[in-house]
């Protein structure tokens, strides 16, 4: 069975709603006046500390980012693990494994995965052929096998790739068709849009930021 991850606080959050911002900052500036009192206040350093811990457990960002993360995972679950065109941050975060071993080979997001600059899918996805250039990978050829590419000059392309299965060693060649191919291809371009723009992650499941 599936299980998500958060804490007390997402949890709360989910079954409750979210804290009133306004009752959690004043309780947030009271505890910080009588910790800026010290003894004076009549509570000891302990307490005042964990009391502060308490507040800052229950940020309305952090619990707004890791609840809506939470969401997202169930919904992730709930979707047919298949070839499908994935257009908004969500639909990424949450790709399933099918849509990964793809969006993985692309060559920027490849790149950045391998200097640590993004997810990667980490939790559930592990390059099968790292050793092996992106032109040469074969999850990458399968998918861009047919498909009308262009060049830095502005000039189009398209090439038929061929594996060496003695050399590479990959399970069977999936047959994609077209339209699984031009569902790639796009979901691909959204994800690079993303990288560019910055913030998120679109290829973490909790919503991390790059």
């Amino acid at each position: 069975m599936a299980t998500i991850g958060g804490g007390y606080a997402v949890a709360s959050a989910l079954a409750f709603g979210m804290p009133d911002v306004q009752t959690q900052n004043y309780y947030a500036n009271q505890i910080r006046n009588l910790s800026s009192m010290g003894s004076a206040s009549g509570f000891s350093e302990g307490f005042l500390s964990a009391a502060i811990k308490v507040v800052d457990a229950l940020d309305a960002n952090t619990i707004i980012n890791k609840a809506t993360a939470a969401v997202n995972k169930i919904r992730g679950f709930l979707r047919a693990n298949v070839i499908s065109r994935l257009v908004t941050m969500e639909d990424l975060q949450v790709a399933g494994s099918e849509m990964q071993r793809y969006l993985m080979v692309d060559p920027m997001v490849r790149e950045r995965t391998k200097e640590q600059r993004m997810h990667g899918y980490k939790d559930t996805y592990t390059d099968p052929f790292p050793h092996l250039a992106t032109e040469d990978h074969p999850d990458y050829r399968d998918s861009m096998t047919g498909i009308v590419q262009s060049n830095d000059q502005g000039d189009t392309f398209w090439m038929q790739y061929q594996h060496n299965r003695n050399v590479h060693e990959e399970p069977e060649q999936n047959s994609l068709t077209s339209e699984q191919k031009f569902c790639i291809v796009d979901s691909r371009a959204m994800m690079r849009e993303f990288l560019a723009a910055g913030g998120k992650d679109p290829s973490d499941g909790w919503n991390g930021d790059l």
